[in-house]
């Protein structure tokens, strides 16, 4: 019986020192890719769920407290946004975007989704002179 227990205790020891070493080596990496990367993949984009996701009922939008959007952003980035793509096929697919900060850049809400859903999320889509996409990118405010 007490071998049993010593057996235990080892094997506790061994997991116990590798979750230690696995979080001061790799804890950074794995907190920022939960936290920042993971809420914006996993969702394939189709026009009806990008457009039902902005849609608001009553005075609560479900983009408010929610990321609904959010899992489409890889998909459409690598897909969909490509360097090149007219405003117009953009704006067909997604609508009209808020104008950002810059003058030549779009802003579309995607929710809550990084860090711990406290600030809104954004797919900036940024378009050259020739007004075709020049680049697209995860912004949060």
């Amino acid at each position: 019986m007490f071998d049993a227990f010593t057996k235990l205790g080892k094997w506790l020891f061994v997991a116990i020192w590798l979750t230690i070493v696995i979080a001061v080596f790799f804890g950074e990496s794995i907190t920022k890719f939960v936290l920042h990367e993971m809420p914006f993949m996993g969702t394939t984009f189709t026009k009806v769920a990008w457009e039902q996701a902005g849609q608001c009922s009553g005075k609560a939008c479900a983009l408010d407290m929610s990321c609904p959007r959010g899992g489409m952003f890889r998909d459409l980035q690598r897909h969909h946004l490509v360097a090149g793509t007219r405003r117009t096929m953009v704006e067909q697919m997604l609508g009209k975007g808020e104008r950002g900060s810059e003058g030549r850049c779009a802003l579309y809400p995607l929710g809550m989704c990084s860090g711990f859903g406290i600030d809104m999320d954004y797919l900036r889509i940024c378009y050259g002179h020739d007004d075709r996409i020049a680049s697209v990118s995860h912004h949060q405010n």
